[in-house]
């Protein structure tokens, strides 16, 4: 059986539903919340593929774990998973949502490492210059390391930029030593 094909059938269902609601950033926010507790609680899953345990009780830690008050339009699509007994693919049906939201609304998260916190003028400039390189709309998570030394450190999808001090200290040391020998 291919869980990938099916897991993007029941994705884009529920995108495509949610989209018909105006829906889709509620459950995007739902799917992220819910994906989130299958990583803090590994045992979620084994939970859900209990068949011990009734679809009604199911339903209830499933919306729980997608933050406590889900949407009608996600609660009805959590009925739907359970009916057809699939909620072992329930996490990787949130993951192939959030794909799909990403494209649809042409989102990029990018990850910027500086070694202090940049102004909001500096940080819109960034986002501006990555909006016209990549043609998305740009999400940017911008953390503070001071071991990078100086520079930056730009991250997105498999793109990584690495301008730090650190680094070209690194590949100087590291030459130097080739020299050397």
């Amino acid at each position: 059986m291919n869980h990938g094909a099916i897991s993007r059938r029941y994705a884009k269902a529920l995108f495509l539903y949610a989209k018909k609601h105006h829906k889709e950033e509620e459950v995007f926010h739902e799917s992220m919340a819910l994906t989130q507790s299958f990583g803090q609680h590994r045992t979620l899953g084994r939970c859900l593929g209990n068949i011990v345990l009734d679809s009604r009780k199911k339903e209830a830690l499933i919306e729980a774990c997608a933050g406590g008050n889900a949407s009608t339009v996600f609660k009805q699509f959590i009925r739907l998973v359970i009916a057809k007994k699939r909620e072992n693919l329930l996490q990787l049906i949130c993951l192939t949502y959030q794909d799909l939201f990403y494209r649809e609304m042409r989102l990029l998260d990018v990850y910027l490492t500086t070694t202090k916190d940049l102004s909001a003028a500096m940080t819109e400039k960034i986002v501006q210059k990555l909006t016209q390189h990549t043609g998305q709309n740009i999400q940017l998570h911008a953390t503070v390391n001071p071991e990078i030394i100086g520079g930056f450190v730009l991250r997105w999808d498999t793109y990584r930029l690495d301008a730090s001090v650190r680094t070209n200290l690194k590949r100087i040391q590291k030459n130097l030593t080739d020299i050397m020998n």
